[in-house]
């Protein structure tokens, strides 16, 4: 119970004063560009001198998202904490229990711009959101990666449908979620 309160105390605590576009740029380069590989994205935070999550606080973070095989990484600085987390996660999709591989960074700190996340990730995405992705505060992206071009995916279809966008290995998952004491970034490709 300790180890919970501290957690939530270091997600809500100095949650003012520093800007989260340094969040998406993170996101692009431990996420994104590393293609949510666990190993390549730990190693850029690392040289980005983010440091080792301890792990009493790695094992909240990963059994709160549901994170298996979890790492991460993460840094402080005058306005709250920055968080990286990375490994296999369960996601539902068109009546399929999909692996993925899991790239996810959250930022206590103030966004300069309301939004600032999601407007980041709108940008990125250069789709509009997903309907069925979209719940509970977070907005959802799901697309074909066409070598960088995204094809957005609004219905998965049928299981086999989903299971050959699954094979095809270009299916990419992108999700923000913005509150007023935490913003995350997620990034997902399935495992094949």
């Amino acid at each position: 119970m300790l180890k919970a309160g501290l957690l939530a105390l270091a997600l809500s605590a100095l949650g003012a004063g520093a800007q989260a576009a340094p969040l998406f740029d993170a996101y692009q380069g431990f996420c994104l560009k590393t293609d949510a590989d666990a190993a390549a994205g730990l190693s850029a935070a690392t040289a980005a001198g983010w440091t080792p999550i301890p792990a009493a606080m790695m094992q909240q973070l990963s059994g709160a998202a549901g994170v298996e095989n979890a790492d991460g990484r993460m840094r402080s600085n005058a306005g709250g904490f920055d968080f990286m987390l990375v490994g296999v996660k369960t996601i539902p999709v068109a009546g399929l229990s999909l692996a993925v591989h899991f790239c996810a960074l959250a930022t206590t700190s103030a966004p300069a711009t309301p939004n600032e996340a999601s407007t980041a990730l709108a940008g990125f995405a250069a789709m509009p959101p997903n309907p069925l992705m979209s719940k509970g505060g977070q907005t959802g992206y799901v697309y074909l990666d066409e070598g960088g071009v995204h094809k957005p995916i609004t219905t998965p279809g049928d299981v086999a449908s989903a299971k050959a966008m699954v094979q095809s290995g270009r299916l990419r998952f992108a999700f923000v979620q913005e509150g007023p004491t935490l913003s995350l970034l997620a990034y997902a490709v399935p495992s094949l």
